[in-house]
């Protein structure tokens, strides 16, 4: 998140869900909270104490191409040692656009 009222990420090789978001630029994303300690607290008590995460109801604003520099960059600092390698290379030609997004709406997901 660049600030707290938008998304940046980098478009990779999900065609089909890119050609979604130019027929609607609305999308929600999950982010989960996968702690394992919140699991094994739940296994003890019955209770989560933590949020499950949320959903971000998000509007694409803006596309923006990938410089070669950039795409390096954000591979580096994803993957490390790793993003000069094989897989990382691969990855990295994958990797097309930037997208940002306008958060909308942030809802907690609430526990079952």
């Amino acid at each position: 998140m660049s600030d707290d009222n938008t998304i940046v990420l980098l478009r990779g090789p999900l065609q089909q869900t890119y050609r979604n978001l130019q027929e609607n630029p609305e999308a929600v994303f999950m982010l989960a909270n996968n702690n394992p300690g919140r699991w094994l607290k739940f296994f003890f008590t019955g209770n989560f104490g933590a949020s499950f995460g949320c959903r971000l109801h998000v509007k694409l604003r803006e596309e923006r191409e990938l410089s070669g520099s950039a795409r390096q960059e954000a591979l580096k600092k994803s993957f490390g040692f790793f993003a000069g390698l094989k897989g990382g290379l691969k990855i990295g030609s994958t990797l097309k656009q930037v997208l940002i997004f306008d958060i909308n709406k942030i809802r907690e997901v609430a526990p079952f």
